[in-house]
């Protein structure tokens, strides 16, 4: 366990390199979200302020789309920039501590739909994230709708000094 502890330390600078983190307080949830390929991201929740035995966590894939607004004035030479990225894609909800009890790992499924808006004041590092995420069990038996409102950190590499 420890091995794995100092790799991970020795590469987290490269690993969490434009990522996103995430907190959902009204959910208790925090999340990573990292670019696998150019639009496409993994996504990594857990579920806060809950017992070990019930560590609650969902692992999906997202496909991004970005979009930016922008106005020009060319009398008072007036420039908006706002940029907001929607998103969609799917994933499994699991508690790996389930096999103690000699329950299923897996929760369940759910859709990911979500617009992330970036607050101007914070040069695109701030974001406010928006998700909607129909959700069913393993069974396919029940299921329910969730919604999310949160906040996300862009995590970048610094650049070095010349």
């Amino acid at each position: 366990m420890k091995y794995i502890f100092i790799v991970l330390l020795f590469f987290s600078k490269s690993i969490f390199a434009q990522s996103v983190v995430s907190y959902y307080p009204w959910q208790n949830m925090l999340g990573i979200t990292h670019g696998i390929a150019k639009n496409f991201h993994a996504d990594y929740k857990i579920e806060t302020n809950s017992f070990f035995n019930n560590m609650n966590m969902e692992f999906g894939v997202r496909r991004y789309h970005s979009f930016m607004k922008r106005i020009d004035h060319a009398e008072n030479f007036i420039e908006i920039h706002q940029k907001a990225t929607i998103n969609y894609g799917f994933g499994i909800a699991f508690n790996p501590l389930n096999h103690m009890d000699n329950l299923k790992t897996i929760n369940g499924y759910y859709l990911d739909l979500g617009l992330r808006h970036s607050i101007p004041l914070h040069k695109e590092s701030l974001y406010i994230i928006l998700e909607v995420s129909p959700y069913v069990n393993e069974r396919f038996t029940n299921g329910n709708l969730r919604t999310r409102l949160g906040f996300g950190y862009l995590l970048r590499e610094r650049k070095r000094k010349k």
